[in-house]
């Protein structure tokens, strides 16, 4: 096995934001020499291109979003028939519906040696109609025969032992991570580009428009903020079923000139620089890779107390407001403003626990650990 690369390959389906940076980063990271790595996934030209930039080959497969019987048959079949030409060592799954087409596919090509990491609390529980029955019955089935699940939270690993009856001993929790080395917060003129002046406050929110990311609370808190804070601004950067609806409410409310949306960003690091403070109002957060992004900025935070937000902040390192409650986020977004000395400590003290806890080493050491371990035991 030492003198042998060890064949790695990673699946995941079409998506943004926080699964396609984590897979990125272990790309990156992981020892070339050590690891033959391959990522099985769908056509999106930016993660290609950085997936090839770092030397890893790609192969194209395209898993339905939602549950669908005959394109997950499709998806099954074409996956199988790529693990068995590849004969990978460990076959490593990211998301939820990628974990239900991949296990079956992994089932048929007998790969053996399969980890699933959850970023997301599972929804099939929470939805009526057969399909979904069928597909929380089948996740937990699936799950026995799992070599390992990694958990990027506390909470997600609470939520898969309490709901979903799987044991607490096969999951691992391995939290997000953040590179820290080499980082620096750079200036760069894009308030201009949005319209919007240097004395201007500025609260970012970065998340796909969907109901469990709370914007709609944000947007409300918009009105109080207002009246306190003439010059404030919001930038909410995402897309997602809920942005023309998010959108028709901030002019419904009056507020359609402070709150602006922004769908696409080349470079995140482009807003997070100009932002004065960070708002993450989710119902139930898994783990918010954004939340590190923010952290490293050193940028103030107002976070709902939800899912794995606790995990990672705490009163002394945030504003932390119960979810759903529009009146607390306007009160804590208007503190920061007002109070530079309260905005500055909790933004410094989060990012010591960023240094401390959650950086990129620890995920990717974390991870090897799983996979030595695989490797050791079959």
């Amino acid at each position: 096995m030492n003198s042998k690369k060890i064949s790695l390959v990673f699946l995941t389906r079409k998506t943004v934001g926080g699964i396609k940076a984590h897979i990125l980063d272990l790309v990156r990271s992981l020892d070339k020499e050590k690891y033959e790595i391959s990522v099985l996934g769908p056509i999106d030209k930016d993660f290609i291109n950085k997936l090839e930039a770092s030397g890893t080959n790609f192969t194209y497969v395209e898993i339905a979003d939602k549950l669908n019987p005959v394109k997950d048959i499709i998806s099954v079949a074409r996956i199988s028939r790529i693990l068995k030409k590849l004969q990978p060592d460990i076959l490593h799954i990211h998301g939820n519906k990628s974990a239900l087409v991949g296990r079956w596919a992994a089932r048929l090509a007998k790969v053996n040696r399969v980890i699933v990491t959850v970023h997301n609390f599972l929804t099939y529980q929470q939805k009526r109609g057969l399909l979904s029955e069928l597909a929380f019955f089948e996740e937990r089935r699936l799950a026995k025969s799992t070599s390992i699940i990694a958990a990027v939270s506390n909470q997600v690993k609470t939520n898969l032992v309490n709901k979903e009856g799987i044991d607490e001993n096969k999951i691992a929790v391995v939290n997000n991570g953040f590179n820290v080395e080499n980082f620096e917060i750079i200036k760069n003129g894009t308030r201009k580009r949005y319209g919007i002046s240097d004395g201007d406050f500025i609260a970012l929110n970065i998340a796909r428009m969907v109901e469990f990311k709370g914007q709609r609370y944000l947007i409300e808190a918009c009105q109080k903020i207002l009246n306190e804070i003439p010059n404030f601004k919001l930038m909410i950067l995402g897309s997602g079923p809920l942005e023309t609806r998010l959108k028709k409410y901030a002019k419904k409310l009056g507020v359609e000139k402070c709150v602006i949306f922004i769908s696409h960003v080349d470079d995140t690091n482009k807003l997070y620089s100009e932002a004065d403070c960070f708002v993450l109002p989710s119902i139930n957060e898994p783990f918010g890779i954004v939340l590190l992004e923010a952290m490293a900025h050193k940028l103030p935070i107002v976070a709902a107390k939800s899912g794995g937000v606790i995990d990672v902040l705490d009163e002394q390192s945030a504003v932390l407001v119960e979810p759903k409650s529009s009146v607390q986020i306007a009160k804590a977004v208007i503190s920061l403003a007002k109070e530079k000395k309260i905005s500055k400590r909790i933004s410094s003290n989060a990012h010591d626990i960023l240094q401390e806890q959650f950086t990129l080493n620890k995920m990717v050491n974390k991870t090897e650990k799983i996979y030595h371990q695989l490797m050791m035991s079959s």
